[in-house]
């Protein structure tokens, strides 16, 4: 038991020092590398995947002010493979309507992505996969992954999250969005930010979530026992 609450406790510290510092201006992303040689099984869940970056070592962390260009041959320190990757911001929509998200990226050994709202606890869009995702910089490839279409109400506030792991070849990870059934546009502060504006405390529903997983997880050990 001390084991696995030690390991969410860890993730919770993680996610409470790392999303805390984001969102200085209205479109700001952290950008986390972690050492990971994890291979996304079936039946995993998305706070599994969290869970399982938490546990690596730290290889690199930034902040950017746009999506565009997140790579792992820059931002990662050059390294080749065995790590994973998480992309994480918070919002507060500026202009409701319907929101659609896609991510180009590279997963050799699988990921996931949420969206939650940060007002309600909600979680609006959760999935997870196995594959090798390789989507080539190709935006008509198979494995570029679709976020949505969902609704995002003005004045809420929104945690954008996607965590992924590659074992080969480091690659780059891109994120575009549609607004109003649109054409899809890269999530850039230029043509993003008047949908939106600065989210003053980010991550309330990821550590919340978290919190409650570590509950669930010393609950399960006990169980069990």
């Amino acid at each position: 038991m001390h084991r696995v609450v030690a390991r969410a406790f860890a993730l919770l510290l993680f996610f409470g020092v790392t999303l805390s510092s984001s969102s200085a201006t209205a479109l700001s992303f952290q950008v986390d590398f972690r050492q990971s040689s994890y291979q996304v099984v079936g039946g995993d869940t998305f706070d599994d995947l969290m869970l399982e970056h938490a546990s690596g070592s730290l290889i690199s962390s930034n902040i950017l002010q746009a999506a565009e260009g997140i790579s792992s041959s820059v931002y990662a320190g050059n390294i080749s493979g065995d790590y994973s990757l998480l992309i994480s911001t918070d919002i507060v929509v500026a202009a409701g309507g319907t929101f659609e998200l896609q991510i180009g990226t590279d997963w050799g050994r699988g990921g996931g992505g949420r969206v939650v709202n940060n007002d309600n606890s909600n979680v609006l869009y959760d999935y997870v996969t196995t594959d090798d995702i390789w989507w080539a910089n190709n935006w008509n490839h198979a494995d570029v992954i679709s976020t949505g279409p969902m609704v995002l109400t003005a004045g809420s506030s929104y945690t954008l999250a996607w965590v992924g792991f590659e074992g080969c070849c480091a690659g780059s990870a891109t994120i575009r969005y549609s607004y109003n059934g649109g054409a899809f546009q890269t999530l850039e502060e230029s043509t993003f930010d008047p949908l939106i504006v600065p989210a003053p405390e980010p991550g309330t529903a990821l550590l919340l979530g978290l919190g409650l997983l570590l509950m669930s997880l010393g609950r399960r050990h006990l169980h069990r026992r």
